[in-house]
């Protein structure tokens, strides 16, 4: 410090610094977000919130259709639905969703415990850049609410319903969340537990346990009603517990803390690392955070409790893909947060090769994790994410605007009904409409031959119709397809 400048002043001006930091890295943030919604072409699960919006005509209707959305809960869908009274335009949901993360961003950037390029690193990852913040779905709506939560765990000790209330908003956004929230409450209701002013506390903040524990409890039951499949959805198939299953499950792990996107343009979803690799890898994930956390119990818990429901939801019920599996790498950054709250144990001393290293892992995770999002970003601006914008653009382009229109498979030609607001036929589902309400509800599959036994049977002879295809037919009755819906 100089010695011309007061403990005040120099106080001021690493603040002014540091608003400067993170100002400048928001505005980044945003700036890049609107190249990305510009360019970033929505695939089917995207457009599909914004149709279930718009084309549901009352809140009722909104009920009704969302039942069908198992997985993923009400209040995402309920804060998005008054705007799409406003515009039927579906890159409101793109700005929506894009207003959403740089809130997130600007929580981590602010408050997040870790230095300026770890926090840059993290903000600019896959994870909080790209994958939830440019694909819009509602897991960055859910971050917020946990980042939230960790910038109010201080306060524990003079309140705690304001924290159960994020927990309530977080544990109803979708299926990982409701598992993060568990295991955010049983820690919580733990440590106060062991708390030893516990009998004192009692009394005096009756009337905030009462309701804290009323918000967490309500709000996970809550959750289980949504999570009841309606009339025709069918429950999760036949458990594989192969060798095959158990070592993909476990080289998820691996695959959120270092995504590794294959060098493509078609990047999504992939890894340059086979299964096997990434389940070795994923010890060592392990051993780094068990190690980083031994001397903090509580944390301990929770990365416990929440890394362990995470791998035994991809193990027994769906195996995910890199955006589900993206929540066992936020439970490790909550966890690094909330180390922050609580006293190092001096009954724990790490040793050895695990401890030696903890500095170096984080950064390669950051570091790993800042370059795959930068790759994405890169390759989602280049190249179309989903042809499915594509195919409905030829349309308009073509003037076959008002041609009726089939769509084979249904659950791809979907998203081109998406992006021309028109309804399409379904032979597959035997419908007409936009979105589907689930895409196993009356839903058979049909070969190139059925497919024409049935519109030989629906549409009336000598009928004009454009077929939308999603992947090429071999049929003497069409050659080629008109406009493709790829996901």
């Amino acid at each position: 410090m100089s010695p011309n400048l007061s403990l005040s002043q120099a106080f001021s001006k690493n603040l002014s610094k540091e608003s400067a930091f993170w100002g400048l890295s928001l505005l980044i943030f945003f700036g890049l977000g609107l190249l990305g919604v510009f360019t970033h072409e929505m695939w089917r699960d995207e457009i599909r919130i914004w149709m279930i919006l718009r084309d549901s005509h009352s809140w009722g209707d909104l009920y009704y259709n969302l039942r069908y959305e198992t997985g993923h809960f009400f209040p995402w869908y309920l804060l998005l639905y008054p705007f799409s009274r406003l515009t039927r335009n579906p890159i409101a949901l793109q700005i929506l969703h894009l207003l959403t993360s740089t809130a997130v961003a600007y929580v981590v950037l602010r408050y997040a415990p870790f230095s300026r390029l770890q926090r840059l690193l993290l903000t600019f990852g896959y994870f909080l850049f790209y994958e939830y913040s440019i694909v819009v779905r509602n897991y960055g709506f859910s971050l917020l609410f946990l980042f939230l939560f960790c910038v109010l765990f201080g306060e524990r000790d003079r309140q705690y319903w304001r924290l159960a209330f994020l927990l309530a908003l977080f544990a109803n956004v979708n299926y990982f969340s409701w598992m993060l929230a568990n295991a955010l409450g049983i820690v919580m209701v733990i440590e106060f537990w062991l708390h030893p002013n516990r009998a004192e506390m009692g009394r005096q903040r009756k009337t905030d346990l009462l309701l804290s524990l009323g918000l967490w409890l309500g709000s996970a039951g809550l959750a289980v009603l949504q999570m009841i499949p309606p009339p025709g959805v069918e429950v999760s198939p036949s458990v594989d517990l192969s060798l095959e299953r158990f070592a993909s499950t476990l080289a998820s792990l691996w695959k959120s803390y270092a995504p590794m996107p294959g060098l493509a343009h078609v990047f999504w979803n992939t890894n340059i690392l086979d299964d096997g690799v990434s389940a070795v890898l994923s010890v060592g994930v392990l051993g780094f955070a068990l190690t980083r956390f031994s001397r903090y119990p509580i944390v301990l818990l929770l990365y416990i409790l929440g890394t362990g429901q995470l791998l035994a939801f991809f193990l027994l019920k769906h195996g995910g893909g890199v955006r589900h599996w993206g929540y066992l790498f936020v439970v490790f950054i909550v966890c690094l947060w909330l180390t922050q709250y609580f006293p190092a144990s001096s009954s724990v001393e790490p040793k050895g090769f695990w401890h030696r290293h903890q500095p170096s892992f984080l950064m390669f995770c950051l570091s790993v994790q800042f370059a795959a999002g930068a790759f994405a970003f890169g390759m989602d601006v280049l190249y179309p994410f989903s042809e499915a914008q594509n195919g409905a653009r030829v349309i308009q382009a073509q003037g076959l605007v008002s041609l009726p229109k089939v769509g084979y498979r249904d659950y791809t030609s979907m998203t081109v009904s998406g992006f021309l607001d028109q309804p399409i036929y379904y032979p597959e589902s035997g419908r007409s409409g936009t979105f589907l309400l689930g895409f196993n509800i009356h839903h058979k599959t049909l070969d190139p031959a059925a497919l024409w036994e049935t519109l030989d049977r629906t549409l009336e002879t000598g009928q004009e119709y454009l077929l939308i295809l999603s992947e090429p037919i071999s049929t003497p009755h069409f050659p080629a397809p008109l406009a493709s819906a790829t996901e």
